[in-house]
């Protein structure tokens, strides 16, 4: 009502007001836990309290999100007096004051919670604004959602739980835009997305536009953050291939073979994008383009320095997996595998020949050197 008035709120009131909601009530959730009318999720609610030690006020920033130009700054400063005056009572070492960058990566974790949809990004850019480390702090609060790859090869084939996003994929959106396709922030994302989209791929069938368990909105979500983070050209990682192998859809299998090898193959391709007919509504990005250049001169040396590894993996599958008996392959890998092996025959790339020679007697020190002489002439 206050603010719907304009009024003008002293940073004291807003202190007051922090430090009265300051915690949650233990007495009043362990009611709820105790006397839950159903007795649904009594296991659930018992382990929530345990958890719920987070200040009210590092949810102030979300309920204010859009008045944080006017008083954002005056509740982190709020935040730092009441935090600063407990560890004062709580400890002996008076001097160690909380600085506003410790308190906003806090905040961090709360900010993207799996729930938050961020069709707005505003309280998202606020909070990382104020982190003097903020890659460093992105990190560690995906980390704490535990964003990245849940199974391995074996277990996302037989599993029975739900393979969705670990958070919304518009931060996922938020973080391709502002740090670029090949950060380290960026490929952790990628792998939640991967693997979420291979899962979806395996337990879809003819009868089914969805997969058991999964909802539409939660199913656009993951092919459309797909296809978005391959049109930015996100490398595939060598681990990925085993994974790709189980996939039938050529909306997943393509861009490997389109971009992400002939670019580490040195091959000239028209530039290629994948048409993406999901229905998800992106919020608007101010994206960080230092980022991205320092990112792409980075993933240029690192593609010269890949292009031998890849050889050995491919050519492991072409000699001894594409042409057997191996039921895990599908026919639509097969088919792209062999157009692309096609492409990079001895006669189109003849380098590549000493490097199979090579690699076929073991000689390490001369594939190095025919290596490298590849790579030169690449760059030139």
């Amino acid at each position: 009502a206050l603010l719907s008035k304009n009024a003008i709120l002293s940073r004291y009131f807003v202190q007051r007001l922090l430090m009265h909601f300051g915690n949650y009530d233990e007495n009043l959730i362990k009611l709820k836990v105790e006397h839950n009318v159903n007795q649904i999720d009594f296991d659930r609610l018992r382990a929530l309290r345990k958890k719920l030690s987070s200040p009210w006020g590092k949810e102030a920033l979300h309920l204010f999100e859009h008045r944080l130009n006017e008083i954002g700054d005056l509740l982190m400063d709020s935040f730092q007096v009441i935090q600063n005056s407990r560890v004062i009572q709580n400890s002996s070492q008076v001097n160690r004051n909380i600085t506003k960058s410790e308190i906003a990566s806090s905040c961090l974790i709360q900010t993207i919670k799996p729930e938050r949809n961020f069709k707005k990004t505003d309280l998202l850019e606020f909070i990382i604004d104020k982190i003097d480390q903020p890659i460093e702090a992105l990190g560690n609060a995906l980390d704490h959602y535990n964003v990245g790859f849940k199974f391995n090869y074996e277990t996302i084939q037989s599993t029975q739980k739900i393979r969705s996003l670990t958070v919304n994929s518009n931060l996922y959106f938020w973080i391709l835009k502002n740090y670029g396709p090949n950060s380290e922030l960026t490929q952790k994302c990628f792998d939640d997305i991967f693997e979420s989209r291979i899962w979806v791929d395996l337990n879809l069938t003819p009868e089914k536009e969805v997969p058991d368990g999964l909802t539409t909105g939660a199913f656009n979500s993951i092919c459309s953050i797909y296809l978005e983070f391959m049109n930015e050209k996100v490398p595939f990682k060598n681990g990925y291939l085993q994974y790709l192998q189980l996939a039938k859809n050529h909306e997943i299998i393509h861009p490997f073979f389109e971009y992400n090898l002939p670019i580490i193959f040195g091959i000239n391709k028209n530039p290629y994008h994948f048409k993406n007919l999901y229905e998800v509504v992106r919020p608007e990005i101010k994206s960080n383009k230092a980022n991205k250049r320092k990112s792409n001169e980075v993933n240029l040396e690192q593609n010269h320095n890949e292009r031998k590894n890849w050889f050995k993996l491919l050519e492991e599958i072409y000699y001894h997996k594409l042409h057997t008996n191996n039921s895990n392959i599908t026919e639509n890998f097969k088919e792209s595998f062999e157009n692309f092996w096609d492409m990079i025959t001895l006669e189109k790339i003849p380098e590549l020949k000493y490097l199979s020679d090579n690699l076929n007697r073991n000689n390490e020190n001369l594939s190095q050197q025919v290596f490298e002489g590849f790579s030169k002439k690449q760059k030139q």
